[in-house]
Protein backbone atom coordinates (compact mmCIF):
# COMPACT_ATOMS: atom_id res chain seq x y z
CA UNK A 1 0.00 0.00 0.00
CA UNK A 2 1.39 3.36 -0.76
CA UNK A 3 2.36 5.97 1.62
CA UNK A 4 -0.78 8.00 0.54
CA UNK A 5 -3.23 5.16 0.95
CA UNK A 6 -1.83 4.44 4.10
CA UNK A 7 -2.25 8.16 5.50
CA UNK A 8 -5.76 7.95 4.07
CA UNK A 9 -6.41 5.17 6.13
CA UNK A 10 -4.79 6.68 9.02
CA UNK A 11 -6.81 9.63 9.04
CA UNK A 12 -10.03 7.63 8.09
CA UNK A 13 -9.69 5.82 11.55
CA UNK A 14 -8.90 9.36 13.41
CA UNK A 15 -12.27 10.83 12.10
CA UNK A 16 -14.05 8.24 12.89
CA UNK A 17 -12.45 7.58 16.75
CA UNK A 18 -14.86 9.83 18.59
CA UNK A 19 -17.86 8.01 17.09
CA UNK A 20 -16.55 5.02 17.76
CA UNK A 21 -15.66 5.93 21.50
CA UNK A 22 -18.51 7.87 22.39
CA UNK A 23 -20.80 4.78 20.86
CA UNK A 24 -18.88 2.06 23.06
CA UNK A 25 -17.39 4.26 26.07
CA UNK A 26 -17.20 1.08 28.45
CA UNK A 27 -15.64 -0.97 26.14
CA UNK A 28 -13.42 1.37 24.68
CA UNK A 29 -12.01 1.90 28.67
CA UNK A 30 -11.84 -1.72 29.29
CA UNK A 31 -9.94 -2.30 25.99
CA UNK A 32 -7.83 0.74 26.83
CA UNK A 33 -6.81 -0.49 29.58
CA UNK A 34 -6.25 -3.76 28.55
CA UNK A 35 -3.98 -2.27 25.76
CA UNK A 36 -2.04 -0.33 28.31
CA UNK A 37 -1.27 -3.52 30.10
CA UNK A 38 -0.23 -4.97 27.02
CA UNK A 39 2.21 -2.30 26.36
CA UNK A 40 3.41 -2.15 30.03
CA UNK A 41 4.66 -6.12 29.31
CA UNK A 42 6.06 -4.96 25.85
CA UNK A 43 8.13 -2.66 27.33
CA UNK A 44 9.34 -4.23 29.68
CA UNK A 45 10.36 -7.21 27.92
CA UNK A 46 12.28 -4.69 25.55
CA UNK A 47 14.26 -3.18 28.34
CA UNK A 48 14.84 -6.54 29.76
CA UNK A 49 15.89 -7.85 26.51
CA UNK A 50 13.00 -10.96 26.82
CA UNK A 51 12.16 -11.83 23.53
CA UNK A 52 9.93 -14.88 24.73
CA UNK A 53 8.02 -11.96 26.74
CA UNK A 54 8.12 -9.39 24.29
CA UNK A 55 6.58 -12.24 21.80
CA UNK A 56 3.95 -13.71 24.45
CA UNK A 57 2.28 -9.97 23.92
CA UNK A 58 1.40 -11.00 20.05
CA UNK A 59 -1.43 -12.98 19.11
CA UNK A 60 -0.50 -16.70 17.50
CA UNK A 61 -0.84 -15.29 14.58
CA UNK A 62 0.35 -11.98 14.87
CA UNK A 63 2.19 -10.11 12.32
CA UNK A 64 5.11 -7.40 12.60
CA UNK A 65 6.15 -5.13 9.67
CA UNK A 66 9.80 -4.33 10.51
CA UNK A 67 11.07 -0.90 9.60
CA UNK A 68 13.30 -2.49 6.91
CA UNK A 69 10.01 -3.82 5.20
CA UNK A 70 10.57 -7.72 6.15
CA UNK A 71 7.14 -9.25 7.69
CA UNK A 72 7.79 -11.13 10.63
CA UNK A 73 4.48 -13.77 11.18
CA UNK A 74 3.88 -15.56 14.06
CA UNK A 75 4.85 -15.48 17.66
CA UNK A 76 7.88 -17.96 17.38
CA UNK A 77 9.38 -16.05 14.45
CA UNK A 78 8.91 -12.45 16.71
CA UNK A 79 10.77 -14.35 19.34
CA UNK A 80 13.33 -15.36 16.82
CA UNK A 81 13.94 -12.02 15.10
CA UNK A 82 14.04 -9.88 18.08
CA UNK A 83 16.43 -12.43 19.85
CA UNK A 84 18.53 -11.56 16.82
CA UNK A 85 18.18 -7.61 16.91
CA UNK A 86 18.89 -7.65 20.45
CA UNK A 87 21.93 -9.30 20.71
CA UNK A 88 23.62 -5.96 19.86
CA UNK A 89 21.88 -3.87 22.32
CA UNK A 90 21.33 -6.62 25.55
CA UNK A 91 24.18 -5.13 27.53
CA UNK A 92 23.93 -1.25 26.75
CA UNK A 93 21.57 0.46 28.66
CA UNK A 94 18.42 1.15 27.32
CA UNK A 95 14.35 2.85 27.38
CA UNK A 96 11.77 2.51 25.63
CA UNK A 97 8.00 3.94 25.97
CA UNK A 98 4.83 3.44 23.76
CA UNK A 99 2.01 5.88 24.31
CA UNK A 100 -1.23 5.76 22.96
CA UNK A 101 -2.63 8.77 21.38
CA UNK A 102 -5.71 6.98 20.10
CA UNK A 103 -7.49 3.83 20.30
CA UNK A 104 -10.87 2.34 18.23
CA UNK A 105 -12.41 -0.33 19.06
CA UNK A 106 -14.69 -2.03 15.99
CA UNK A 107 -15.91 -5.95 16.88
CA UNK A 108 -13.10 -7.76 17.88
CA UNK A 109 -10.46 -5.80 16.63
CA UNK A 110 -8.79 -2.19 18.46
CA UNK A 111 -6.80 0.00 16.30
CA UNK A 112 -4.20 1.68 18.56
CA UNK A 113 -2.30 4.96 17.15
CA UNK A 114 0.80 6.05 19.23
CA UNK A 115 4.19 7.30 19.51
CA UNK A 116 7.21 5.26 20.56
CA UNK A 117 10.15 6.22 21.92
CA UNK A 118 13.50 4.49 22.10
CA UNK A 119 16.74 5.79 24.43
CA UNK A 120 19.75 4.03 24.28
CA UNK A 121 23.08 4.72 26.19
CA UNK A 122 26.63 3.41 24.50
CA UNK A 123 29.29 3.68 27.30
CA UNK A 124 31.19 6.76 26.77
CA UNK A 125 28.49 8.13 24.68
CA UNK A 126 25.43 10.80 24.92
CA UNK A 127 22.14 9.09 25.23
CA UNK A 128 20.70 8.27 21.75
CA UNK A 129 17.10 9.17 20.98
CA UNK A 130 14.92 7.76 18.69
CA UNK A 131 11.23 7.86 17.98
CA UNK A 132 8.34 7.57 15.69
CA UNK A 133 4.50 6.54 15.79
CA UNK A 134 3.09 3.14 15.28
CA UNK A 135 0.03 1.54 14.44
CA UNK A 136 -1.19 -1.64 16.10
CA UNK A 137 -3.97 -3.67 15.60
CA UNK A 138 -4.89 -5.77 18.60
CA UNK A 139 -7.17 -8.75 18.60
CA UNK A 140 -9.65 -10.34 20.80
CA UNK A 141 -9.27 -13.65 22.32
CA UNK A 142 -10.90 -16.30 22.77
CA UNK A 143 -10.08 -15.70 26.52
CA UNK A 144 -11.64 -12.01 26.86
CA UNK A 145 -8.32 -11.11 26.82
CA UNK A 146 -6.13 -8.78 23.71
CA UNK A 147 -2.86 -9.31 22.13
CA UNK A 148 -1.28 -7.49 19.07
CA UNK A 149 -2.63 -9.17 15.95
CA UNK A 150 -0.78 -6.46 13.56
CA UNK A 151 2.12 -3.95 14.15
CA UNK A 152 3.31 -1.58 12.35
CA UNK A 153 5.76 1.29 13.41
CA UNK A 154 7.71 4.33 11.49
CA UNK A 155 10.83 5.17 12.81
CA UNK A 156 12.39 8.29 12.99
CA UNK A 157 15.72 9.69 14.50
CA UNK A 158 15.11 12.80 16.82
Amino acid sequence: MCCSLRLGFIAALLSLGGTLASSQDNTTAQVRKAIDAGNQQYCAAYEKSDPRAFAAVYDEEGTRLEATGEIVRGRAAIASEVEAQWKQIATIPHRVSADTENVWVVDDFAYEFGKFTFKLTPAGEKEQDFSGHYLTVWKKQKDGGWRIFRDMNVTGKK
